[in-house]
């Protein structure tokens, strides 16, 4: 099954400086909610879809559950790697700043990223990163095949010395064996673990948050409202 998603990643000490980070996060993205408007504005429903045949206060109230969707953020915590996660992309820069490095997995295509983008993971990973850099064969055949079990690559050693090209494979191993030590199919599909704990917060955690996002909300879809008629 194909998948494709973006992680920002920061190290946190502990899950009390976790969960400090995710509402400061939070906190930027309700702050720059312009911003946000401008970046998802094709898709406010009352513009999107003009909605001719319902009255105004029927298309706020479209438009409002649209806004407190958008503002649920999604958030991973690893108490083994001390690592968080904040899910998805086009977020406000204040909110997208405050993570170390942000990575966009998939597998559509090569998984042969650059070393670089695992920096800002932390320690914990520094020693996937050195095996990918300049580990032996064995050691890079290995990071390659975690959760590969049932279907391993298998390289032969003439292979390892004359054909391969052992650069792609060293990067395609870090790739591999962060998405496996971060469990992020189950991740992805819903599934728990022990390995991570997932939450969600709110960027409209107040009834005066609501009220100020709704009204900003709707002035700006009014101001639009022909965009796409």
């Amino acid at each position: 099954m194909s998948y494709s998603f973006t992680l920002n990643f920061r190290h946190c000490r502990s899950l009390g400086e976790a969960m400090r980070l995710a509402n400061k996060t939070a906190d930027a993205v309700y702050a720059n909610l312009s911003e946000l408007l401008k970046e998802n504005h094709y898709y406010i429903p009352s513009i999107r879809f003009e909605y001719k045949d319902l009255s105004d206060q029927e298309k706020r109230i479209k438009n409002d559950a649209w806004l407190e969707k958008l503002m649920k953020l999604n958030f991973v915590w690893w108490p083994q790697y001390k690592l968080l996660a904040f899910s998805g992309d086009g977020w406000p820069k204040a909110a997208m700043d405050l993570y170390k490095q942000n990575v966009f997995f998939q597998n559509s295509c090569d998984q042969d990223y650059e070393f670089s983008e695992w920096k800002g993971l932390g320690t914990p990973f520094k020693e996937v990163v050195e095996i990918g850099k300049n580990g032996s064969h064995n050691a890079v055949l290995q990071l390659l095949n975690e959760g590969r079990e049932k279907y391993p690559v298998e390289i032969t050693q003439e292979e390892m010395d004359d054909s391969v090209d052992w650069d792609y494979y060293r990067r395609w191993a870090v790739y591999n064996a962060i998405y496996e030590r971060l469990h992020l199919d189950l991740w992805l599909y819903g599934k728990d673990d022990p390995a991570f704990v997932r939450f969600t917060l709110s960027a409209l955690n107040s009834q005066e948050r609501e009220l100020d996002a709704s009204i900003l909300l709707n002035g700006y879809a009014h101001k639009h409202k022909n965009d796409y008629v």
